[in-house]
């Protein structure tokens, strides 16, 4: 407990720690961008050291990283530090692309940083890859106000390329959709134009690349351009033009405008344009036979060279100080943040080593409790089993008990029905026996006194037999009643009007009785017998022909089930 409460203060002060610095992070990044705005890079680049010292690769916030690379890419360009300021930029494209702000002017504005620095190093091939990217992502729709930008500066590589076709092609295009898209961009208009230019004078046609440079210095002339150190260059290149059609006069004149204008507005910075417009005069002046005027040309420009050469040394020695520093804090940074990582996976270490004991004891926990359940489980499925198994058995056993009854009810009914089918046969031998009986009485009628009395006593035998006849006849109607004591009662109960004669046949149909050995137990005719079935079919609600056993087995068969 004591180890994880250590744990958790020290987590705790390492927040604290982390949250502050992130704040001076994002004091920096604000200065970083505010200095980088004036063009005051040196103050800017020292406002990123400041952020590698404090470590913002590794605790900075995606935002913040993003931010950083974006504006240290585009600083270190301004340093000629071109392969560093691709590395930066390509992280920060990254980063925007994993915070899903790919479809933003900063992002393609990141792509075409990455691809002018390439430009800047002569990597001509990896610049039109990237330019090619920053095209697709300015062809969408709410994007479409950078695509003449990405087609100008795809131009300008494949005039680099000798590729003039795929230059003059990308660059009309890129003239076009600025006029209908972005007709404001006149730093970007003039850029087109000053390309086409350069291409009309590489393809031999000195005449057209002399009226795209006209064009481009009327564009300026009524723009904000021409208040701008940008102007310069597009002038150089007109006087340029008017040199090669050895319009030297109108050369001169377009190069003191562009002395002019250093003197003007106080280009102070601008002493490599002045350099390059002071060799060009001198060119002139020569050709038009003003050597007194070359000579002075020539003068000022030697001591612009030597000026610059001086100013070089100073300022590059200062730019590769500021970069060996931010190269020191890069790498100092580095060791930081290695450290850092070192303690903190010794940290995590510790953590994990104690969570893997406590996930263990959960795991142990849960195995166990399972196990536990499993157990449990299979014990109640098994007395379920058993008991299941003992409620089918008794099932079974009740099952067959009561196929046993029901069997055995069936035997007693067929024992008896045999016993009252020869009572019924008996029955048919009493009346033959009557019969007999009374044919021997007509016989001792005819005969004399004396041989009567032997008659009569043969006559008194027959009648004792069949008074004992007339007993097993109750007694066989006594029978019927007790077997069919539920069947008579289910019949009735469905056939109500049924008389006790009718109910009686049916019970005799029941014993498989013929109508003959009906008409002999009943003592009338077997003419009677039929006469009686046709009116208890109707009674039942049969057909005239159609078996009464069959009705009457299933009125039995209702009983039974």
């Amino acid at each position: 407990m004591l180890v994880a409460l250590f744990f958790a203060d020290n987590r705790l002060s390492f927040g604290q720690t982390l949250q502050s610095q992130q704040k001076l992070i994002s004091s920096h990044l604000d200065s970083l961008r505010h200095f980088s705005s004036q063009g005051d890079n040196e103050k800017a680049l020292l406002q990123a050291l400041r952020c590698i010292e404090l470590n913002i690769d590794s605790i900075g916030k995606p935002e913040q990283l993003m931010f950083f690379h974006k504006d240290l890419g585009n600083i270190l360009k301004k340093f000629n530090a071109f392969s560093q300021s691709i590395v930066h930029l390509k992280k920060g494209l990254y980063l925007q692309e994993k915070l899903n702000l790919n479809k933003s002017s900063n992002y393609y504005y990141g792509i075409a940083g990455v691809g002018l620095a390439y430009l800047s190093l002569n990597e001509i091939d990896s610049a039109i890859v990237f330019f090619k990217k920053g095209l697709e992502v300015a062809k969408i729709p709410v994007m479409k106000k950078l695509l003449s930008n990405a087609q100008n500066n795809l131009g300008y590589c494949y005039f680099l390329q000798n590729n003039l076709s795929k230059a003059a092609q990308y660059l009309f295009a890129a003239r076009v959709n600025n006029k209908l898209l972005m007709p404001e961009d006149s730093f970007l208009m003039a850029a087109i134009y000053d390309n086409l230019s350069l291409i009309s004078f590489s393809k031999n046609n000195p005449d057209s690349a002399l009226e795209y440079s006209i064009k481009c210095v009327n564009f300026i002339r009524t723009t904000s351009l021409k208040t701008t150190p940008l102007s310069l260059k597009y002038y150089i290149s007109l006087a340029e033009r008017y040199q090669n059609l050895e319009k030297h006069d109108k050369a001169i004149s377009t190069l003191n405008l562009v002395l002019a204008k250093i003197e003007e507005f106080n280009f102070s910075n601008e002493i490599e344009n002045k350099l390059t417009a002071l060799n060009l005069m001198r060119i002139s002046y020569r050709a038009v036979g003003h050597h007194d005027a070359a000579n002075a040309v020539t003068t000022e420009q030697l001591a612009l060279q030597q000026q610059i050469i001086n100013g070089e040394i100073e300022k590059n020695e200062k730019h590769s100080k500021l970069i060996s520093e931010f190269e020191i804090a890069r790498i100092k940074s580095l060791q930081k943040i290695n450290k850092l990582a070192l303690d903190k996976n010794t940290l995590d270490y510790k953590l994990l080593k104690q969570a893997t004991r406590t996930r263990t004891f959960i795991a142990i926990t849960i195995i166990s409790s399972f196990i536990s359940l499993l157990i449990i489980s299979v014990l109640v499925i098994r007395k379920r089993n058993k008991e299941l198994r003992l409620e089918k058995r008794e099932r079974i056993l009740a099952t067959e008990l009561e196929a046993i009854e029901k069997e055995k009810l069936n035997l007693q009914i067929q024992n008896k029905n045999r016993n009252l089918t020869e009572f019924a046969l008996d029955n048919t031998r009493k009346r033959d026996r009557i019969n007999s009986v009374i044919k021997s009485l007509d016989e001792i009628v005819k005969e004399d006194v004396s041989k009567m009395k032997l008659g009569v006593n043969r006559l008194r035998l027959e009648l004792i037999k069949q008074n004992q006849n007339d007993i097993k006849s109750k007694a066989f109607e006594h029978n019927i009643d007790s077997i069919n004591t539920e069947f008579y009662d289910n019949l009735l109960l469905n056939h109500p009007d049924l008389s006790k004669s009718e109910a009686e046949l049916c019970g005799f149909i029941m014993l498989g009785l013929s109508g003959k050995e009906i008409s002999v137990i009943k003592n009338i005719e077997a003419k009677s017998v039929t006469r009686s079935k046709n009116r208890l079919r109707k009674k039942l609600g049969l057909e005239p022909h159609s078996d009464i056993k069959m009705y009457l087995n299933e009125v039995q068969t209702t009983i039974n089930s």
